[in-house]
């Protein structure tokens, strides 16, 4: 359903979410779907499915099968996010509700090592010289 794959990563800071359904949508209450409603019923979140709210403007598509989310910010650097469409909050034409749907992406250079993530970051520029060890 949705553009990116489930756990993208390396995916720009500035990018437009595009969700495309293989048939077109309608609101839970078999209305046509407003920029109003995707905002209350379709979420970004940062760090988890729960986590804060991202801000966004949205429209959708003419043949109501592609929705885009456009975020008011850039997002952070090396931080996963979360997109989540509202359990039975839209359905298609036939009457078939969605489900929830969650899929998360990573901003940023894919440069975790299990729990290890590496600073400064590949490609850095203006890193101090001056190095403190840890003790």
């Amino acid at each position: 359903m949705f553009l990116q794959k489930t756990k993208e990563s390396s995916v720009s800071r500035n990018r437009d979410i595009e969700l495309t359904f293989k048939d077109a949508i309608r609101t839970s209450s078999d209305r046509v779907v407003t920029e109003s409603y995707i905002n209350d019923n379709i979420h970004i979140r940062k760090d988890s499915k729960n986590g804060s709210t991202v801000d966004f403007t949205a429209s959708i598509s003419s043949n109501k099968r592609k929705i885009t989310l456009d975020p008011r910010y850039n997002f952070d650097d090396d931080t996963t996010y979360y997109v989540v469409i509202d359990d039975k909050s839209f359905q298609y034409e036939n009457g078939t509700k969605i489900r929830e749907q969650v899929t998360s992406f990573y901003t940023g250079k894919d440069n975790k090592v299990g729990d290890a993530k590496f600073t400064p970051k590949d490609g850095a520029s203006r890193v101090s010289r001056n190095v403190s060890p840890y003790h």
